[in-house]
Parts: C-alpha cells; structure tokens; sequence
C-alpha cells in the first residue's frame, strides 16, 4: 500500500496516522489508489513556487525596467507577460487593469492586511471553511520548504 504523500504504509504510524518519513508532512495515511494523487499538496505548491519563480527571475534578468516597478505594477506586468502569453482571456483583463492601475489598491498592502486580521482574530477574520485552512497549512509549509532548500 502507498500513500497519498508517496510513501509505503510501513512508513505511516498508524495509531497517529503520520507518516515517518524526514521531510514529509502528511498527517494521515490515504491509500493511492484510483482518483488519489500519489503527488502531495505540498508538491503541487512547491511546482507552483518553482515555476512563478522561475518566471520572475526570467522577467527581471530580460526586462530590465521591471526591476523598478513598485508591487502592483510588478504584478500587473507579470500577469500580462506570463500568465497573458498562455491565455488570451487573461491578456484582455491584464490589460483593461493596467488602463485603472492607479485606481487599484496595492495587491500586497490588500494580502498583507487580510492576512494580519485572520492572524490577530481568526474567529471574525479567519477563513470558515476546514479545507481552506487544511489548504493555508500546506502552502505554508511548502513555502517554508522552498524557503530553506
């Protein structure tokens, strides 16, 4: 048996359901079978991080004036130049954005007090639903991941 996180049973405690393995932060042995992905959440975050990163040090090394745009206008350029050139639907909205960028809000100020509120007071500010906090954890932890290594 396999579990989800990609690892043997033998390798999961199953009286706490936690998978032994250095590095792996499943917390409940699932059985990789049929539709169950034997790549983990914290994997698909991690490809995420790789690849936006990727595209961001791509962007920075050949388009030397993004180096001095501010946050929302780094954004806005990124989804235009990357996110656009794979989705025409995108490209248009970038674009109609990028004609009232001066009327947006900064999208880092925006996450960074969203996110202060759910950290101060969870209870009114906090997200409602398990999965997303299940969902918030394991980014977490994958950004931790690629943090460190």
């Amino acid at each position: 048996m396999t579990c989800t996180c990609g690892h043997s049973g033998e390798l999961h405690d199953f009286e706490t359901q936690v998978c032994k393995s250095h590095n792996c932060y499943c917390m409940k042995f699932n059985e990789a079978i049929n539709f169950n992905s034997v790549i983990t959440a914290i994997q698909k975050y991690l490809t995420n991080i790789t690849e936006v990163s990727d595209s961001v040090k791509i962007l920075l090394d050949n388009v030397k004036f993004l180096r001095n745009e501010d946050n929302k206008d780094f954004v806005l350029w990124y989804w235009l130049l990357v996110d656009g050139s794979k989705d025409k639907n995108v490209l248009h909205i970038v674009k109609e954005l990028m004609k009232h960028k001066n009327k947006l809000a900064d999208s880092e100020t925006i996450r960074r007090v969203k996110q202060k509120l759910a950290e101060t007071m969870p209870e009114r500010y906090g997200a409602l639903d398990p999965k997303l906090l299940q969902e918030k954890e394991t980014k977490q932890l994958a950004i931790m991941e690629f943090i460190t290594h």
